[in-house]
């Protein structure tokens, strides 16, 4: 495996629990889900995402030697709700005391009034040793800016990749890190699409072929060369910690890990649009 990306990787896994991305329409099977955990084992990979919302990811990753792993967590709040209550519940699928962070799944419920009843459970939260880290998942910079000052933020979630750029303007990540906030790099493949070749995208983005026929030509119709692209755009970005790679299958994974080449000549790449209804996946509906 490239050192570059084993330091970073964190294995996403939405796949476990459902049919999760425009490319894959049904979930991960045992067999390969037990792979799969085996791989990341035997490649000392460390980091797991999962969350409440992902069907039965949590207790499926609870079926295996979960102590070992640093597990992200998200959790959706909802009114009145009880955070401590819904980690308890967590950590019970997950068969584990403790996570190494809980990030917030809906940072726009977040208002004046349940702020300050999130803080008070976070703490107790650190306190007691049950969560390292609490951060936020985001879809745009607003959300963020929004809850700056008002949290203490330790990690921030959000989409990036070759394709969308929206938080690489203004200096976002630089000031993000000055702030010792830890980024976790997620969307990197845009749920999978970015690994098709043209004529394997569906219908539905067909007004945007000369895009995906710009991407099949600077790639060569190869879909390690379009692993390449992906990962090597940012994992040239000094300022993100980890990146989040969910897969389809451990036949995906192996590749991703014993197959993925750091490709300079990808690391300053034009982009290919700025189109929102594009790069945003809430938008493809």
């Amino acid at each position: 495996m490239s050192q570059k990306i084993k330091k970073k990787i964190i294995l996403g896994s939405a796949q476990f629990g459902f049919g999760y991305g425009i490319t894959n329409k049904s979930r991960i099977s045992k067999i390969n889900i037990h792979k799969i955990m085996k791989l990341i084992k035997n490649t000392n990979i460390k980091f797991i995402d999962t969350a409440q919302a992902y069907g039965s990811s949590e207790k499926i990753l609870g079926n295996y030697k979960s102590d070992n792993l640093k597990i992200v967590t998200k959790i959706k709040i909802e009114r009145g709700f009880d955070l401590i209550k819904k980690v308890k519940l967590s950590l019970k699928r997950l068969k584990v005391n403790k996570i190494y962070a809980l990030i917030i799944h809906n940072p726009n419920f977040l208002n004046s009034k349940n702020l300050v009843n999130l803080k008070k459970q976070i703490d107790i939260l650190k306190q007691n040793k049950i969560i390292q880290k609490f951060g936020i998942s985001v879809y745009n910079i607003n959300e963020f800016t929004r809850l700056k000052n008002k949290l203490k933020i330790d990690i921030l979630q959000i989409p990036l990749s070759i394709f969308d750029r929206r938080f690489l303007k203004n200096n976002f990540l630089d000031n993000i890190k000055k702030k010792k906030i830890e980024i976790h790099a997620r969307s990197v493949f845009l749920q999978g699409i970015l690994l098709l070749n043209q004529e394997e995208v569906p219908k539905k983005f067909s007004k945007w072929k000369k895009i995906w026929l710009k991407w099949d030509k600077l790639t060569n119709r190869d879909k390690l060369e379009k692993m390449n692209a992906c990962l090597s755009f940012i994992l040239n970005l000094k300022q993100i910690d980890k990146l989040i790679i969910g897969v389809n299958s451990f036949e995906q994974l192996k590749e991703i890990i014993y197959k993925f080449q750091y490709k300079k000549k990808y690391s300053k790449i034009s982009s290919f649009t700025k189109d929102i209804n594009l790069i945003n996946p809430t938008l493809w509906s």
